[in-house]
Formats: structure tokens, sequence, C-alpha cells
């Protein structure tokens, strides 16, 4: 559960402009912020500790000297003088500095008198050590044995720790002055004696024993020897048979043979090793990476003899490193590079991923989604592909009949166990959807989606068959098709599971389906961990906006699910935040700050808890002139929920008059979900409060989407529904409906707000024990929901809260809570008395409960 960071660096080498610097000024203010905690005399503990290592003092270093020679301090006080000047009291240097007088004889131990014993005065000492640590340890390196230095110069260029059979294959030959391999067993004991090498016990590896040394040991060596040692060593490493334990070995080469002037090595074997290279870096994850060694690869290419001569592997890695520059958002530097590939391949199939890239370039640079479908239109011409980009309603009935001849009357569930079949074309068809859904061209989304199904029954799914579907589904869903969306996102869920491998196309598909359709019926409950997991798979494979889509996604959902807001989930958002900035999506920056400071507000307690401001963010009201309307619209979003929680009227009036002329559609669900659902709560009160007809039909709105889903048996819908239907009518029958409906889901934040204005309404209606003990619930809700500043807010207004333990109102609510024998006697209605299956069929889901009286007992015990 708890886990201690440390991390350690020289102050002298780490200036305030350091990056190292920066990172660490940004945790101790982020974590002091989310984890400040108080000491017994009420005093601030910071969560992130600073300790100053210092050298050690003369007095110590005399104590360590007089210990080393076996002699009192006082006896080496001259010595200890001398070398304290010279290293200041870094106990390496010391170390280093004392061996160094012993090579020399300055120091040395007398054999008449059996003690050590030095005979020259202060400055002869001081000119018998060097002046800094990395020339005594080249003075070192000066008196070992020649095979002794090479192997330690080697080993300085291996950056990681390795066995001694790898050595070996180094060290074995005439240039380093060893032909038998034993030999290298026994100059690494004597190597690791001198302490220039450590030996791990547990893993049998050796290393270089301190970074000095490595400095050292780079230093000794001349140029042109260092270029033929690296040489050798690239060659020894990429022969290594490679395990997930010796990935290294091929790193490590690449690294050194490209730090080589091009004119000593092969630049057309260079250039396939950092090819290779770079797989291993994508299948690792490491998208930035694998950009770096194919930008390597790709110039070694051009300089080698083999460009364009080895026809297929040119374009390889032209085709590998034109997908990297665009997936990591470097759309100058792919554009050379298709056109290279569009110029010298020699086939339209040799030219599909620069074709698509192409396309994929143009719609990121314009962010034009309607010229993005017309080119991918184009492309798909060029391979036998035709699609009309305004098609008719009667290609569309054509398509239809033509796929139901195929299908057979067979569901969609179906497609899940067709056989797998690479489709090349289909990537481009997914694309063109997904331009389509961006676009609104939901009629041609439609024609294409139909005619990739048909495809598949001839030939096979292809992975990129998913996508297509969920882009078909989120149109269904839009149109207020929510069972055939359900169904078709429930298909693609389940076959982007067979493509698990492919972590780009299988984290797309699920994110879609799950932020976009599944959810509509599903809890989201069940939708936040599959987000957040598909936010780093497409982090790994360097999609970084569909990542922070993803992650967008997910922290709607969570909100929706009422899960706690503490500080982990600020840590996320901080996360979050961290790595639009790193990927340079501006709008994502602004949108997870908006998100933070909201929670924040919630958290904190605060004289103006409406206002979304905050010294530490990059966001203020002045985003309400943003000329963004969908900033405006989060931000207002944002704005009316925490004016409802915290019940100010103006601010609520102010917020719904933004909202209102924005349309009850969105692709993400969960925020869809939480707009509507403070908009059409709001309504209810502001129509009541002010009489106003406008907001009351602005209810009304907001409660009939809830009543479609509720109907459809939406897990989600059904509180929601029966909340409004109360802020609505205001009678006690409609709050008891919707308190049981919020107990029954589970949903915190919502069961807080149904608890409250019931408990509201009570007192109104002057039944104040039972309202108070109402409020009461709703306090420990919102507790237990994060929102510490709403429980302030409610002690301060109502002052029975003050000093109110958890177990006590239990008790209290135990010995009080009564309803009527005829209600008491019925069991629960079936909230969800049945699901929707791939085929829209219900199928039975009897849920029985126990009566109000216990099951309010049980979550209250919880």
């Amino acid at each position: 559960e708890n886990v201690m960071v440390v991390c350690s660096f020289r102050s002298n080498e780490v200036d305030e402009d350091h990056p190292f610097f920066k990172v660490m000024v940004d945790a101790e203010n982020v974590r002091d912020r989310i984890h400040s905690t108080k000491d017994e005399g009420n005093r601030d503990i910071a969560s992130v500790q600073r300790i100053d290592l210092y050298n050690l003092s003369p007095a110590i270093i005399g104590n360590f000297i007089s210990d080393c020679i076996r002699k009192e301090p006082d006896e080496v006080a001259t010595l200890t003088e001398v070398v304290y000047q010279k290293t200041m009291g870094n106990i390496f240097f010391v170390k280093h500095a004392i061996e160094e007088l012993v090579r020399k004889n300055a120091l040395y131990y007398d054999m008449m008198s059996f003690e050590w014993q030095w005979s020259v005065d202060k400055v002869q000492l001081s000119n018998f050590m060097s002046d800094d640590v990395v020339e005594t340890i080249k003075s070192k390196l000066q008196e070992l044995p020649l095979p002794m230095q090479k192997m330690v110069i080697a080993m300085s260029y291996i950056p990681n720790a390795l066995d001694a059979s790898i050595l070996k294959k180094i060290m074995h030959g005439e240039e380093f002055c060893m032909e038998e391999e034993g030999e290298v067993t026994t100059l690494l004991q004597e190597a690791s004696n001198e302490g220039m090498i450590i030996y791990s016990v547990e893993n049998q590896t050796y290393n270089i024993a301190h970074d000095r040394i490595r400095q050292a040991s780079r230093e000794f060596m001349a140029i042109e020897e260092r270029d033929d040692l690296l040489i050798r060593i690239s060659q020894v490493l990429s022969t290594v048979r490679q395990t997930s334990q010796s990935e290294w070995c091929l790193y490590v080469a690449v690294d050194n043979l490209n730090s080589i002037p091009p004119e000593k090595t092969d630049q057309g074997d260079l250039a396939k090793l950092n090819f290779q290279a770079s797989k291993l870096a994508q299948k690792r994850g490491a998208a930035t990476r694998e950009n770096e060694l194919l930008r390597r690869g790709q110039k070694c290419l051009e300089r080698s003899e083999i460009h364009w001569k080895e026809y297929e592997f040119t374009l390889h890695i032209y085709n590998a490193a034109i997908v990297s520059e665009y997936s990591l958002g470097h759309l100058t530097d792919a554009m050379p590079l298709i056109e290279a590939v569009l110029e010298n391949a020699r086939s339209l199939d040799d030219k599909f991923i620069a074709h698509l890239n192409k396309v994929l370039c143009q719609c990121e640079a314009t962010r034009d989604y309607d010229i993005g479908t017309e080119e991918c239109a184009k492309v798909l011409k060029m391979y036998g592909y035709d699609f009309p980009l305004s098609p008719t309603k009667a290609d569309i009935m054509k398509e239809e009949v033509l796929l139901n001849i195929v299908l057979r009357n067979r569901p969609y569930s179906y497609l899940v166990n067709l056989p797998v079949k690479d489709i090349p074309v289909f990537e481009l068809i997914n694309h063109l959807s997904r331009f389509s859904l961006l676009s609104g061209k939901t009629r041609l989304l439609t024609l294409i989606a139909m005619k990739a199904i048909r495809i598949s029954l001839d030939k096979g799914i292809d992975r990129n068959l998913p996508g297509i579907l969920v882009s078909l589904g989120a149109v269904y869903n839009k149109k207020g098709k929510i069972k055939k969306a359900y169904a078709l996102g429930n298909v693609a869920a389940l076959m982007a599971d067979r493509f698990r491998q492919h972590k780009d196309d299988y984290a797309y598909a699920k994110f879609v389906a799950y932020s976009a359709i599944i959810c509509q019926l599903e809890s989201f409950q069940s939708s936040c961990d599959c987000l957040i997991k598909c936010m780093n798979d497409l982090k790994l494979v360097g999609k970084y906006e569909l990542a922070l889509g993803a992650g967008l996604n997910y922290f709607y959902a969570y909100f929706a699910a009422g899960y706690p807001l503490n500080s982990l989930l600020e840590s996320k958002m901080i996360a979050a935040e961290n790595f639009a900035k790193a990927a340079g999506k501006c709008t994502f920056v602004k949108t997870f700050q908006l998100q933070r400071a909201t929670t924040l507000n919630l958290r904190k307690s605060s004289d103006n808890p409406t206002e979304i401001k905050s010294e530490s963010l990059e966001i203020s009201g002045a985003i309400c002139a943003a000329a963004d309307s969908q900033a405006l619209r989060d931000f207002s979003s944002c704005r009316l929920m925490l004016a409802f929680i915290f019940w100010h009227e103006d601010c609520m009036a102010s917020m719904l008059e933004t909202l209102s002329s924005y349309p009850l559609s969105d692709v993400s669900i969960s925020r869809l979900h939480n707009r509507l659902t403070f908009v059409g709560l709001a309504a209810f009160a502001m129509a009541r409060a002010k009489s106003s007809e406008v907001f009351m039909e602005l209810g009304e709105t907001c409660l009939a989407y809830f009543k479609k889903l509720a109907k459809l048996y939406s897990v989600n819908a059904v509180p929601i529904y029966a909340l409004m239907k109360a802020m609505k009518h205001r009678t006690r029958q409609s709050f008891e409906k919707a308190v049981k409906a919020c107990m029954e889901t589970n949903v915190t934040h919502i069961q807080a707000i149904a608890t409250e204005h019931f408990g509201e309404f009570l007192i109104d209606e002057n039944d104040r024990e039972l309202g108070e003990e109402y409020l009461t619930m709703a306090y420990w809700f919102y507790y237990d929901w994060g929102a510490h500043g709403k429980t302030v807010s409610m002690k301060n207004r109502h002052r029975f809260l003050l000093g109110i333990s958890r177990r006590a109102s239990f008790l209290k609510r135990a010995r009080s809570f009564s309803i009527s024998d005829s209600e008491a006697s019925k069991p629960m209605k079936n909230t969800f008395s049945s699901v929707a299956n791939f085929n829209g069929k219900r199928t039975n889901n009897i849920r029985r409960t126990s009566t109000p009286q216990i099951r309010l007992e049980r979550v209250w015990h919880a």
C-alpha cells in the first residue's frame, strides 16, 4: 500500500535550470498539497523530505585515516590536513587519495617498526595527490596490469551489469593480450579486490563500482583505440541470443556503434541493427525510443550503398518510420518519408502505408474531417473500393439488402467467431469511418460499416473491424437506436479481445465501445477499469491523442460512478495533465485542469465554491469568453454541478442559460450523463424557485432522456430519472422512490443528493426529526464521497450536524426509522428486471432484495 521513492543527485551538478531540479520542485509542491499532515504540535509535516548529505568533517576524516593506518588521530593530523584540503571530505576521493599515496610510496609500511610512515612534508604530500578524483583513478588505472586496464575500460562502455560469459567473449583475443578464457575470471576477481568493479552474488553479474571510475576509464583511452573497442564490444553484444533478460545487449551495441564516426562502420549493417532494436522498443511500448532508433537507421541507410537497392528492407524501415513519426505527431518529419516511398515504391500495395499516412497527416494538420473523408475515399478508389461520399437512401437500402442476404438472419455476434484474416485496406476503411463519424456523415458511415461486415463474412475479420463497428454503434446511439448500438458495442468489444496483440486497434475499439456505447446501459463502474487500461495501452503504442481521450473519459466515468474524490484521483489527474503537456495537447491540458479544479472545490472548504479558480491551475473564469464552444460547455457544466451541490441559485440560473443551447447528444456517454443530470436537477429546482417555464421545459427535456434509458433498464439512468421526478413533483412519495432507487445503485454522490433534498423537503413539511435524520445520512454520504467542502457547508447551515459521529447517527437511525406496514410488507420492485443481449432480446434477471428498512440499515452499516 505504501511506497517510498528515494532520489539522489549531486547538488553541484543540478542547478535550477536542470530538468531534474524542476521535477523535484513540482513533486514537493504537489505532494505537500495533496498529503499535508500534522505532527503532535499541529505543525505541518512535508510529505517530501529533502536531506542534504554533506561531505565529512576533518575530524571524521582524521578518524577514518587513523583507523586505516592504525594510528591515533593526533598522530595523523598532518596527513589528515593534506588529504582534507584535496578531497574536501568526499569519502570516495579520500579512499583513492590514500591509495594513491601508497602507490607513490609517499605513505608506506615500515617493516622495521611495523607501522605506517610518511617522510615528506605537507607540500610534498599534496604534490603526490591528484587534484580531482577522476585524475586519481586514472593514475590508479595506469598502475594496473594492461589486461585489467582493458577489461575495466571495456566494462565502462557497458552500462548494464554483465555476466562473465559475455565478458569472456569480449576479452578473448590477441588485441586484449588474453588467449585463455580462464584468465578473465582471475582478472575479474583481482579488479574486484582493487575496488574497480563490484560483483552481485544474487545475480552473478559484474559492474563498474562507481560512476567516477566509469568516467575516468572512458577518458583514459585514446579516441582511435576507443572506436576499435566499441566495434569489438558491439560485435559481441549483437550476437548474444535475444531473451527478455538480454535485450539490453542489442541496445548497447547499437548506441555504441551510433557514437562512432560513420566511415568506421558498415552503415548498411548498422541501419539493420537500428531497425532490429526499434522493433524491440516497439514491443516494449517505448515509442520515443523506437522513433529515435528508426531515425538513426534511416540516416545510416541513406549513407549506405544499399539505399533502395535492398528494396524490401528499405521499404520496411521507411514505412516503420512513417508510422512512428505520425504517431508521435511529427507531421513535418513524416511527409518527406512519405514522398520518398511514393516516388520509389514499385507497386500500389507497397505505397499503401504512405498513402494512408499522407491522408492522416493532412487531416491532422488541418483538423478538417471533410477533407479527410474525401482523401480517404480517393485512395480507397485506387484500391478498388468505391464509396460514394453522399450516398442516397436507396444506396443504404441496397447495401442493407445485400448484407441481410449474406447474414442470413444470424445475429451480429456471429461475426466474433469468424476466422481472422489480414486485410490491409481495412485500416483505411476504419479511418474513413472515423472521419465520417467526426464530420457528421452518418449515412456514409452506415454504408461503410455494412460493406465492411459483408466483406468480413466473405473473407474473415480483420483487426480493424471492431473499430468500424464501434463507429457505427456510436451513430446508432446518436440516432436513439440504443439497443442496436449496445449489441454492436458488445460484439466489437468481444471481437477486439481476439486482437490483444495489436494494442492500438484493440485499445481503440475498447475505448470507443465503453465510452460511447456500452455504458449507456451498463454501469459506469464497469467502464472505469477498461478505460484506464485503454489509456495505458494507447500511450504505450504512441497514440497519444487517443490515450488522452481515453483518460478524459475515465475521469468522466469515475465521477458518474460516484467513486471517492481522494488524493489518488488528484494524483491521476496531475499525471494525465503532465502527459498532455508533454504531448503538446493544450486542449486536453485545460480540460484536465478544469476537472482537477472542480474536484478541489468539492474536497476543500471555500468561501465561493462555485468559482473555479486556483493559483496552482492555469484556468479561470476567463475560459467562458473562449471561442471554443466545447470548452465553454465543459466549464459551464462543472460550475452548474458545483452550484447545485452547494446550492447557489444565481449561478445555477446563469449556467442553465448557457447550457440550454447545447444539444442533448455527445459522443462521450459519461460526459453527457454528468451534464444532463445536473442540468435536469437544477432546471426543476430553478423552475420552482423562479416560476420559469423555460427552465421547466429544459428539465422536461432532460427527464425525457433519462426516461427513455430507464425503460431500457439502464443501470445509470433509473436513479437519476427517479430523482428528477422527485425534484419536479416534490412529494413525499416521489422522494421515497428516488431514495430507494439511489440506494439500490450505490452511486455515492447521487445517494447524497437524494437524501439531502428529501431531508430539506421533510423539514419544510414540519417533519424535522425525520428530516434531520436524512440530512445526517446525506452528510455521511458526502463525507464518503470525499466532498469535504460540502460537509463543512452542511455543518454551517445545519447546526445539529456539529459534533456528530457515524456510530451514534446509525444507532439513532436504527431505533427511529420506520415505514408503514403496507410498504414494509412489499418486496422492493425489481428495478432491473432484464438486460438486452446481442440480439436485443430480453433475458429475465430477477434481483429480489430485502425491505427498505433492512436495506437502509445495511447501507448504514457499510
